[in-house]
């Protein structure tokens, strides 16, 4: 029987993590789409370590410049001239959010899936052990490759659902959208909570516009709604370097979306379908890749349903619509801080191998009042 030292498990489990987790093509029929994660690994930028504040919170410092509050005055030969003192800047700061998961290996368990004997507490040196056969080597690497992938992808979900969560009650987890663009009992701008350590009251740069209990039914209000909230997200793009092209990528509940159609339908919105093969032919659906607004298309996120589940949020997320300047988002991990894989040394009194995946990361709003949500009525 092939027997592995602790040391031969780590080797064996850092060979399968880069390699062998690409290699094949296994179907995972569970796996949902997960559009707001994935946007954010496309908008993710660097951000200094920075350190501990008066405050105690230690992570990145956002600076937004404000309008100064001058007077433009008129005046005619010997009348007193005017001048006033202006703050310009706003700072606030995001707490670092650091992040485990890990996974334990019984070694009884191993044995008892590989046919293998797992040998403990042997010595930390080059040699990996020896096996009997390519094949033999190749069942092992099999079964950690599949529990490798369970657990990097179960951190990808996990790690999804938190940064769209408002997650203020657990002040140790990553703060995620709903934290950042929460939902107001009525429509208007947000005005009460804070961001990172300063208060929305405090300046408009903070406050995002959100529409609530949109109606879809005949002569329902949410085309007005939907314009009004993209209207006031678009307000403030000329002073942003991150550029002028206002909201571009709206993400909704299935709910959300369901009601869309039922209004475009019950209000007889027209709709253009493409003919590729120019045959002609009866079609009742609506696909969800189908749906847009003012041209940004209307993507939904299956995690919403999840969250509704998990969490049974007063707004449900099923029902929710965000308005999103991609521009204005960006997902930040401390140097060398990205979802790092490590293998912890054997326990001494127990017979086990451990796995982490670590991570020190933080979602920074760089403009929330470029932003705006919505809420379908029930």
């Amino acid at each position: 029987m092939t027997t592995f030292t602790p040391e031969a498990l780590q080797s064996i489990a850092y060979a399968a993590y880069p390699g062998v987790l690409n290699r094949k093509k296994q179907i995972k029929a569970d796996r949902k789409a997960m559009p707001w994660f994935n946007l954010l690994e496309k908008l993710e930028g660097s951000a200094p370590v920075a350190g501990v504040s008066a405050a105690g919170i230690n992570g990145p410092i956002l600076k937004y410049q404000l309008t100064a509050e001058f007077d433009l005055q008129g005046f005619e030969r010997r009348d007193v001239l005017g001048f006033t003192e202006s703050p310009i800047e706003l700072e606030t700061q995001f707490q670092w959010a650091n992040l485990h998961m890990g996974q334990e290996f019984v070694h009884e368990d191993i044995e008892a899936a590989c046919g293998l004997t797992i040998v403990p507490n042997q010595s930390r040196s080059t040699k990996i052990g020896k096996v009997d056969s390519e094949s033999q080597a190749q069942v092992l690497v099999d079964y950690w490759m599949a529990k490798l992938e369970a657990m990097d992808d179960k951190f990808d979900i996990a790690f999804d659902q938190m940064l769209l969560s408002d997650n203020s009650a657990n002040p140790k987890l990553a703060q995620g959208l709903d934290a950042y663009l929460p939902f107001p009992a009525a429509t208007g701008f947000v005005t009460t909570g804070s961001i990172g350590t300063k208060l929305r009251a405090s300046s408009s740069v903070l406050q995002h516009y959100a529409e609530i209990g949109l109606t879809y039914g005949a002569a329902g209000t949410l085309r007005a709604g939907l314009t009004r909230a993209r209207r006031q997200a678009n307000l403030s793009l000329r002073g942003m370097e991150m550029g002028t092209d206002g909201v571009d990528f709206i993400m909704a509940g299935a709910g959300a979306i369901d009601r869309y159609v039922n209004y475009c339908t019950t209000n007889n919105i027209q709709f253009t379908t493409t003919l590729a093969d120019k045959k002609r032919m009866a079609d009742i659906g609506f696909p969800d890749t189908g749906v847009s607004f003012e041209g940004t298309p209307i993507i939904h996120n299956p995690t919403f349903e999840v969250l509704d589940t998990l969490l049974a949020p007063a707004a449900a997320w099923t029902r929710r619509m965000y308005m999103l300047n991609t521009k204005t988002w960006q997902l930040s991990y401390a140097p060398a801080k990205k979802k790092v894989m490590s293998f912890p040394p054997d326990a001494g009194d127990v017979r086990v191998t451990r796995i982490s995946l670590d991570s020190k990361a933080v979602l920074l709003p760089k403009a929330p009042n470029a932003n705006a949500v919505i809420l379908l009525a029930s």
